[in-house]
């Protein structure tokens, strides 16, 4: 399991109720885990998650890694916020993600999230919704689904090769006038492009 709520600033409710709701886990059964809390969560926050992992043998804390892909890469699941970067990683390397998004102060989170786990890219908690037993419950049930999402793997990820594909499109195309007069009298000089 890796759990990161991104920078960190406002990820502390994400992590405690993870910790939390490995205490609902059966005493036969364990996961392994992974928190990065992010370098910008308050640090009497950090130590209260410090101590909370504390009493579980199979967590280990993180503040900060400079190699999160690897990380996400090698879990069974990703419990996250819903940041872009964040999702990007998750869709391109086609993990298998419960995100809980931001709401305050604007939604732009929450709307991406909805969305995407209405297409079957990943599956969403509302924040106001979030409690440790409906995220146990969530994740045993994405650990028990099939690790092969459809619905990812047809989620197209080529945009800097198809971005670059409509640059050289359009440095093929004859140059056009990118200024014009204001009015029939007006001085018309146009502007020269070049096109190597």
């Amino acid at each position: 399991m890796l759990v990161t709520p991104g920078g960190g600033a406002d990820g502390y409710r994400l992590a405690s109720t993870y910790l939390a709701s490995l205490a609902t886990l059966p005493s036969t059964d364990s996961l392994q885990s992974v928190i990065v809390s992010g370098p910008e969560m308050p640090a009497a926050e950090r130590e209260a998650l410090r101590q909370q992992a504390a009493n579980f043998a199979t967590v280990q804390l993180l503040e900060f890694t400079d190699d999160l892909t690897s990380y996400m890469a090698a879990a069974d699941l990703v419990v996250s916020m819903g940041g872009y970067n964040t999702i990007t990683e998750i869709l391109s390397l086609q993990k298998r993600a419960i995100v809980i998004p931001r709401t305050q102060p604007v939604e732009e989170q929450w709307i991406r999230a909805e969305r995407m786990a209405q297409s079957g890219l990943f599956r969403t908690i509302h924040p106001d919704a979030l409690t440790p037993t409906n995220l146990m419950e969530l994740m045993l049930q994405e650990l028990q689904a099939s690790p092969f999402n459809p619905a990812a793997a047809q989620l197209d990820m080529n945009a800097l090769p198809r971005i670059t594909e409509y640059l050289f499109a359009l440095l093929r195309q004859p140059p056009q006038c990118l200024l014009k007069p204001l009015s029939s009298q007006a001085p018309f000089y146009p502007l020269e492009v070049a096109i190597p």
